[in-house]
């Protein structure tokens, strides 16, 4: 665990140094790191972690305010040591086609990929628009509209290649 750890502590210490609602930075945390990282690995091992509360800040973005929720540095240390270890275990189950929430994978890399047997990503004449509408019960396009992905008119081919072209 303590070199789970100690490379959680790494990807923490590269990113933001900002606090949590324990005030301490990554700067500070850093001045005594081995006690900190030997006394998280202590606490989860016996199973005494707590997550301290998370530091709200408001941010503006693109007119619109939102609340977010800062962790302190240790919480993002022992967050970052789960990601690994379950990472592993969860990266193993997936399927090949699976680009979600993987690491080194993107939504960008899946349209990339060829479609699964025959798929929407080519239109008409890469399944025939008559199978789309039988296997949809009607124009998929409403569909993806309903499901909030988007005006993406698969039946016409049209909306996969402009989503291609990111």
């Amino acid at each position: 665990m303590d070199r789970v750890l100690w490379a959680a502590w790494a990807r923490v210490a590269a990113g933001s140094g900002m606090p949590g609602c324990d005030g301490v930075t990554v700067e500070r945390y850093s001045r005594r790191v081995d006690q900190q990282v030997v006394h998280l690995g202590a606490l989860l091992r016996s199973g005494e972690y707590q997550a301290q509360p998370l530091r709200p800040v408001v941010v503006q973005r693109e007119g619109k305010q939102r609340t977010l929720g800062i962790a302190s540095v240790r919480d993002r240390v022992a967050q970052r040591a789960f990601l690994e270890v379950a990472g592993r275990v969860l990266d193993a189950d997936a399927v090949e086609a699976s680009f979600a929430y993987r690491k080194g994978r993107s939504w960008l890399g899946a349209l990339k990929q060829e479609p699964l047997d025959g798929g929407l990503v080519g239109g008409k004449d890469a399944c025939g628009h008559e199978k789309v509408t039988e296997v949809t019960g009607g124009p998929a396009r409403g569909q993806f509209v309903e499901r909030g992905v988007g005006d993406l008119d698969v039946t016409s081919g049209h909306g996969a290649e402009d989503l291609r072209s990111f």
